[in-house]
C-alpha cells in the first residue's frame, strides 16, 4: 500500500480511504474500474444507499446473521451495511482476491471501528466453498458486485445462502444483455436478446430469469424484492426460499418470452412461444428469452426505502433529491409486467412528432388507462394501453 497515495472519502456514515486517482472527477463514459488498483465507483453510492435501507427493512430477520461482501474492493458496501442497516449482532465477512484491496479493506475497517468482521484474501468462489464446507456456515446476505457479468458466482452463492436469505447481484454486462452481442448472450445467459427501445428492461429480465433457472437446480424459488437499471449497471435483490416441491410450477409461471414487432412497435411478455406474426400488422415478430415475466420487485419496499431517504440526516440533499426522483419512477416498475415504450422510439418508428411525456401520460390516464414514467429511460413510460391507441394520442 505504501506506493499508493490515499485520499479519504465520506459516503453515508462511512469514511474510507481510496487510491488518489479514483478520488478525482470521473467521467462515467471513460471510467474503467478494472484498470484501477482497487475498484471504487463514486456513482454507485446511490445504489449502496438503497441497499443499506433495504437491509434495514429486514433487520429483524437478519439479526445474528452473516453478511458476505464477496468482492469487497475498498470494503465500502460491507462497512455501510454494518454501520447503517441496524442489524443486531451482525457479522460482515469481507473478501477480495486482490492483495492491494485486501490491505485497503483492513485499513478501512479500522477507520470505521467495525468490530464484528473477518477479512479474507481468497478467490470469491473459494470463499463460498470455504464457508460452506469447512466452516460449515451459510450466509444470511451475499452481495455480488463484480465488474462485468456475475454469472460465475451465482451457482455457488445460491448454494451458500440460508433459507429466506438475501442475495444482491450487480451486472455491468449490459452490451451483451441488451442485444448488442446476441450470440454472447445466448452463450452466457442461455437466452436470446435483441436491440430495441426497451432493451434495458429485457436485459434485467434475462438476468433475473437466468438466476431463477440456476436457483431451480438447488430446489430454490426466488422472490425479487427490488430490481433496477440505471447508467451502466443492473442491480437486483432477491430473497431465496427452499421449496423443491413447487419449483417447476414456479418456473412455469414466471419464466417466459418477449414478443416484439419492429414494424409497428407491438410488444408483450408471453408464457410460451405461440405466435409468429404480429397480431396488429402481420409482420414477422422477434422473440427474446427465456426471461423473467413476473414482478421484478415489491412496491411496498420502494415506499419504505423512500421514507428512509426522507428521514435520514447522513446523506446530502443532492443525494436525497436524486434518490427520491429515481425511487418515484421505480415504484410503478416493480409490479408492472408491461414492457415500457419511449416517446423518441415510437416517434422515430412512425415518423411523427415526439409529444411531451407528461402530456402523453396525462392523456392516457384521462382515457382510463394506467400510465406512469419508468426509471429505465428518461423518455420512457409504461401503460396498459395498446400500441395503436398510444399512436393515436401521439397525433
Amino acid at each position: 500500500m505504501n506506493k499508493y497515495i490515499l485520499d479519504e472519502v465520506y459516503e453515508g456514515m462511512a469514511k474510507i480511504l481510496i487510491i488518489r486517482s479514483l478520488a478525482n472527477n470521473i467521467s462515467l463514459t471513460s471510467y474503467k474500474p478494472i484498470l484501477k488498483p482497487v475498484f471504487y465507483n463514486p456513482f454507485m453510492r446511490y445504489s449502496r444507499t438503497i441497499d443499506t435501507f433495504l437491509l434495514k427493512i429486514f433487520s429483524t430477520e437478519l439479526k445474528n446473521g452473516l453478511i458476505c461482501d464477496l468482492l469487497s474492493a475498498t470494503g465500502i458496501r460491507g462497512i455501510r451495511y454494518y454501520l447503517e442497516s441496524n442489524i443486531d449482532r451482525v457479522k460482515v465477512i469481507f473478501n477480495d482476491a486482490n492483495p492491494v484491496a485486501y490491505n485497503l479493506v483492513k485499513k478501512n475497517i479500522l477507520r470505521n471501528k467495525i468490530k464484528r468482521c473477518e477479512v479474507y484474501n481468497f478467490h470469491a468462489n473459494f470463499l463460498l466453498i470455504f464457508y460452506k464446507y469447512i466452516r460449515r456456515k451459510r450466509f444470511s446476505v451475499i452481495d455480488i458486485d463484480p465488474f462485468g457479468s456475475p454469472i460465475k458466482f451465482i451457482g455457488l452463492a445460491l448454494g451458500s445462502i440460508n433459507n429466506r436469505g438475501l442475495i444482491f447481484v450487480t451486472s455491468t454486462d449490459l452490451a451483451v444483455l441488451m442485444g448488442v452481442y446476441p450470440q454472447k448472450c445466448s452463450r452466457k445467459y442461455m437466452a436470446i436478446s435483441f436491440k430495441s427501445d426497451f432493451s434495458r428492461e429485457i436485459a434485467l429480465r434475462i438476468l433475473l430469469g437466468y438466476i431463477a433457472r440456476e436457483a431451480a437446480k438447488h430446489d430454490i424459488i426466488i422472490q425479487p424484492l427490488l430490481s433496477y437499471s440505471i447508467k451502466h449497471f443492473i442491480r437486483i435483490c432477491i430473497r431465496i426460499m427452499y421449496d423443491g416441491s413447487n419449483v417447476s410450477k414456479f418456473l412455469a409461471k414466471n419464466i417466459g418470452y418477449i414478443t416484439y414487432c419492429n414494424k409497428c412497435g407491438f410488444r408483450k411478455y408471453r408464457e410460451k412461444i405461440d405466435i409468429f406474426f404480429c397480431p396488429l400488422c402481420g409482420q414477422k415478430i422477434l422473440w427474446g428469452g427465456p426471461l423473467w415475466i413476473g414482478n421484478i420487485g415489491n412496491k411496498d419496499i420502494v415506499r419504505k426505502i423512500t421514507n428512509y431517504v426522507k428521514d435520514v440526516q447522513y446523506i446530502s440533499e443532492k443525494e436525497k433529491d436524486f434518490l427520491s426522483n429515481m425511487l418515484e419512477k421505480m415504484y410503478f416498475d416493480q409490479e408492472s409486467i408491461e414492457p415500457y415504450y419511449t416517446t423518441d422510439g415510437l416517434s422515430s418508428l412512425y415518423k411523427i412528432n415526439e409529444p411531451s411525456l407528461d402530456k402523453l401520460i396525462y392523456n392516457l390516464r384521462e382515457k382510463g388507462y394506467i400510465a406512469a414514467k419508468t426509471h429505465f429511460s428518461p423518455k420512457g413510460f409504461k401503460t396498459n394501453a395498446a400500441i395503436d391507441f398510444i399512436i393515436k394520442l401521439f397525433n
